[in-house]
């Protein structure tokens, strides 16, 4: 009578997700989890606004586009988290989508999934980025991937694709383990194909179990995050922007990175967790942004670029980044667009050069003429925080 009871829950529970608040996201072998294909869905913010969010077939946030890049136009992936994300404001107020609206030879692809560290979007780009061929791929950074591209787990979720140092080379483990994620789950029988497969175990386990006993859950995450700290996490993210800067290369394209600040930082003016990045960028000569100058200098004059308690944007602070990075990618793609027009052709044949990429750091607006180059270096601070929009799982 009991299992009667509980594949009835379970089937009612399912009802539930695909007509009144289907899922979004489903667990993945590769990524750990992923977008869904088309999906439509209602939310609420912090500030009581209502939205609709979309997916398209191939799990990007926003309208459809197609797999084929259209002509005429400069293909911009953007990888990311929540912030990229953007489930917190409506479909024309994520920066995404501002920047199309902004400059109408750019199309942005929303590949954020709340929860993802650089390591899985390292992976997303090799299996499914490149398919679509983009001009440039933009990951946007924030402080928690240093953590998460260390850890083998989302305690609200699953676990995911992590980094190690082996034999002092960094080596992805792209093999799923779920003994550090299992941790967070009710311990019952079978309770790992229970957390992949029934709709019914994840509410209990995440609306009953982990707020139960959420010290101890919080306890065991502390202890986790701690650990990360002797993982090289400025090393691995190196590795990764490096490996990703070759793969858009190899396939002629460009590669960037946006540094997002929390809260705090914008307040104070400064971060330690960015100060690192924006060195290697300027030894490296990495296309990079740092958002801090311009959101500290909005938020100092009143603007309201973060929800209160939800560590996001709102949709002014969204409009703020279209504007930086909108100018940032302008840059980009008139600099690369000249390069490419400018290949000198040698008299002995076929030998060409292209101009180089690189510039000096430089503070302030530019004109769109000149060369992409690193931002200024963000003053030092740390802070860390985030998470991922949570769905049932499959």
């Amino acid at each position: 009578m009991l299992i009667v009871y509980l594949l009835g829950l379970e089937a009612a529970i399912r009802a539930y997700a695909t007509w009144v608040s289907p899922r979004m996201m489903v667990l993945d072998d590769r990524l750990g989890w992923r977008h869904t294909g088309p999906a439509r869905k209602t939310f609420t913010n912090e500030h009581g606004d209502r939205f609709v969010v979309v997916q398209d077939r191939y799990g990007l946030r926003g309208a459809e586009h197609p797999l084929q890049r259209p002509s005429g136009k400069y293909r911009v992936l953007i990888l990311g988290d929540s912030f990229t994300e953007g489930v917190h404001v409506g479909e024309d107020d994520v920066f995404s989508a501002r920047l199309e609206s902004m400059n109408r030879q750019i199309e942005a692809l929303n590949a954020g999934v709340g929860g993802y560290g650089t390591v899985q979007e390292y992976l997303y780009l090799i299996s499914e980025g490149r398919k679509f061929k983009p001009d440039l791929a933009l990951v946007m950074f924030f402080d928690n991937d240093l953590t998460d591209n260390c850890l083998s787990y989302y305690a609200g979720f699953g676990s995911r694709p992590y980094a190690r140092l082996m034999d002092g080379e960094v080596e992805i483990v792209e093999r799923l383990d779920a003994s550090d994620f299992l941790r967070f789950t009710i311990p019952v029988p079978f309770r790992s194909q229970l957390s992949r497969h029934s709709y019914l175990y994840y509410v209990l386990n995440t609306y009953g179990y982990q707020r139960l006993f959420q010290q101890r859950m919080r306890s065991l995450q502390q202890a986790d995050l701690k650990r990360t700290m002797n993982c090289e996490q400025y090393r691995i993210l190196f590795w990764l922007l490096k490996r990703m800067n070759e793969i858009m290369r190899a396939d002629n394209g460009e590669f960037a990175v946006v540094l997002i600040p929390s809260s705090e930082e914008a307040s104070s003016g400064t971060s330690a967790a960015q100060e690192p990045i924006m060195k290697f960028c300027g030894e490296t000569g990495l296309k990079c942004l740092s958002l801090l100058d311009r959101f500290a200098r909005d938020q100092r004059s009143g603007s309201r670029l973060y929800f209160d308690r939800d560590i996001h944007w709102t949709g002014a602070g969204h409009a703020v980044a279209a504007e930086e990075i909108g100018d940032f990618v302008s840059r980009i793609m008139t600099f690369s667009r000249k390069s490419r027009d400018s290949i000198v052709t040698s008299d002995l044949g076929d030998a060409t050069r292209q101009l180089p990429m690189r510039g000096p750091c430089r503070s302030g607006r530019r004109s769109p003429s000149a060369a992409p180059s690193v931002s200024c270096r963000a003053k030092p601070r740390h802070r860390s925080a985030g998470s991922p929009r949570t769905s049932p799982p499959e």
